[in-house]
């Protein structure tokens, strides 16, 4: 079974909050990347900070700013895996 697009749509709302985009900035998009592959929803987010999927779900120090950033909260329900350091792929646990 696939997550909703309301459950991937928390997801988004969840990083825009974490990393405080606001309504001038560039947002993560939300992407369906199709059947052939394993990710129910996409976010892409090319303009996002560096290395944004891995701080999002794990947290971790900044490695340009030297900060330490706690793992963004994530709604429950959905597995999100850093594929690079500008798509999360999301999915049922």
């Amino acid at each position: 079974m696939a997550i909703s697009h309301k459950q991937a749509t928390a997801v988004r709302a969840a990083i825009m909050a974490h990393y405080r985009v606001g309504p001038d900035d560039t947002a993560p998009k939300l992407e369906r990347p199709g059947d052939w592959l394993d990710w129910d929803y996409a976010l892409t987010w090319d303009a996002g900070p560096d290395n944004w999927t891995v701080l999002a779900t794990s947290g971790g120090v900044n490695e340009v700013t030297g900060a330490d950033i706690a793992p963004a909260t994530l709604p429950d329900g959905v597995f999100c895996e850093a594929v690079n350091g500008s798509v999360l792929g999301l999915y049922e646990p």
